[in-house]
C-alpha cells in the first residue's frame, strides 16, 4: 500500500486524452451501464415469477375462500394499526409494542378460527426466503482486493504511483438501479453526498416496507464516484489504492412481524470500487468497507464505523492495458440493499460520507 515516499505525478486532464479514444471509453461506459440495467430487468423478471408462484402456493395451501377472508381481514387490521400508531408518534416504545403486539395476536387468533394450517405456511414461507437467497446474490468481494486499516510501505525504488486528493481535477458523479416490490424508498432517497473540491463522497440508501404483503422483495443499489483518466506507464493490469476515511458510516435494520408467522431478510453492503475501461473493460472490482445482515421477524440491528477511521482499498483490474494506454476510471463508493418481507415491516437504511483523502494508481 502507498505511503509518502512514493513519488506523486500529476493525473493527466481529460483534454489531454486522444478523441478516438475518449469517445471509445464513454461509449464503452454507456453499454456497461445499459448492460447493468438489462441484468437488474432479467433478475426482476424471474423475482416476478418466484413472486408469482409462491403466492400461487400459499393460496392453494390455504384455499381461495379462506385464502381471501385472510387477505381481508389483515387490510382491516393493518388500517386500524396504522390509526393507533399515528396517535402514538414519538410515543413510548412500550406502547407501540404494545399495538403491535395486539394485532399479532389478533391475527394468529382469526387464523386458528379459519382452521388454517399455520405450522405448514410458516414452512412455506421459510422455503419462500430460501428460494429468493438463492435467487438474488449481494455482490462480493473481487479476487484478491481487500481492505485494511493499516497502509505498509512501498519502497520508492519499487515503482512510481500517480496520487491525487482533493480538490480533485475530475469528475463526481452518482447512479441509482433499483427494483422494489412491495418497498418504496424513503422519502429523502436517493441523496448522493459529493463534493469534489472537499472529497466528500457517499449517499443515503434507504428502502422501507411499512405495509408488507405476499412475499415483497426490494433491491437498490447506489454509486458515488470520482471519475479520471490515467496513461499507463507500462503494460499490464491497473493496480489502485483508494484511501478513505469515515465521517459518518451507519447501518441500522429493523424488523417487525405483522402476524406471527411471517419472516423476513434484510442485507447490506458498502464497497469501495473502481472500473478501468480501455481498449478492454473490466468488470466492477470491489472489496468491503462495511455489511450487515438480519433475518427473523421482530429484531433490530445496526452497526457503525468510528468517524475520523481510515481505510485503504486495494484493488486490481481483472485485465492487463497496454504501454501509453488512455484509461478512462471510475472510483468510489457503492452500496447495495436488498430486503425480502413476507407480512414484515422493514426498514433498512446505509448512512454513507466519507472523506475521499487519496487515490494511488500504477502499472503492475
Amino acid at each position: 500500500m502507498p505511503t509518502a515516499e512514493a513519488e506523486l505525478v500529476t493525473v493527466p486532464q481529460r483534454e489531454n486524452v486522444p478523441a478516438a479514444e475518449l469517445l471509445a471509453a464513454l461509449r464503452s461506459e454507456a453499454d456497461f451501464k445499459r448492460d447493468c440495467t438489462l441484468g437488474l430487468v432479467s433478475i426482476a423478471t424471474e423475482i416476478e415469477q418466484f413472486r408469482g408462484e409462491m403466492q400461487r402456493e400459499l393460496r392453494l395451501l390455504c384455499g381461495p375462500d379462506k385464502f381471501e377472508a385472510w387477505r381481508s381481514f389483515a387490510i382491516e387490521q393493518k388500517r386500524k394499526l396504522r390509526e393507533e400508531l399515528a396517535k402514538l408518534v414519538n410515543g413510548p416504545e412500550e406502547r407501540i409494542r404494545e399495538h403491535l403486539n395486539f394485532n399479532k395476536n389478533e391475527t394468529l387468533s382469526y387464523l386458528r378460527k379459519l382452521n388454517l394450517d399455520v405450522a405448514s405456511i410458516r414452512k412455506l414461507n421459510h422455503s419462500a426466503l430460501e428460494k429468493y437467497l438463492a435467487l438474488v446474490k449481494a455482490p462480493a468481494n473481487s479476487p484478491g482486493s481487500q481492505t485494511s486499516t493499516t497502509p505498509p510501505k512501498v519502497p520508492k525504488t519499487l515503482s512510481t504511483w500517480t496520487t491525487i486528493r482533493a480538490p480533485y481535477p475530475a469528475t463526481y458523479a452518482w447512479e441509482s438501479r433499483e427494483w422494489l416490490r412491495g418497498f418504496w424508498k424513503a422519502g429523502y432517497a436517493p441523496n448522493a453526498w459529493i463534493d469534489s473540491s472537499s472529497g466528500l463522497l457517499g449517499n443515503i440508501n434507504f428502502i422501507c416496507d411499512s405495509d408488507a404483503g405476499d412475499y415483497d422483495v426490494g433491491i437498490y443499489d447506489y454509486d458515488a464516484y470520482v471519475t479520471l483518466w490515467y496513461k499507463m506507464p507500462s503494460a499490464g493490469l491497473l493496480e489502485m489504492y483508494i484511501e478513505g476515511q469515515v465521517g459518518n458510516c451507519n447501518h441500522f435494520i429493523s424488523l417487525e412481524d405483522e402476524w406471527g408467522g411471517s419472516n423476513a431478510y434484510a442485507r447490506q453492503n458498502c464497497f469501495w470500487f473502481m472500473q478501468a475501461i480501455g481498449s478492454q473493460r473490466t468488470g466492477v472490482i470491489r472489496t468491503s468497507a462495511s455489511t450487515l445482515v438480519k433475518s427473523g421477524t421482530d429484531a433490530k440491528a445496526s452497526m457503525s464505523l468510528q468517524p475520523g477511521l481510515t481505510q485503504w482499498a486495494h484493488l486490481y483490474s481483472d485485465v492487463p492495458f497496454r504501454k501509453d494506454e488512455w484509461v478512462y476510471i471510475r472510483a468510489g463508493i457503492q452500496t447495495h440493499n436488498d430486503c425480502f418481507a413476507n407480512d414484515v415491516r422493514v426498514e433498512s437504511s446505509i448512512y454513507c460520507k466519507w472523506c475521499l483523502k487519496s487515490i494511488w494508481m500504477r502499472s503492475t
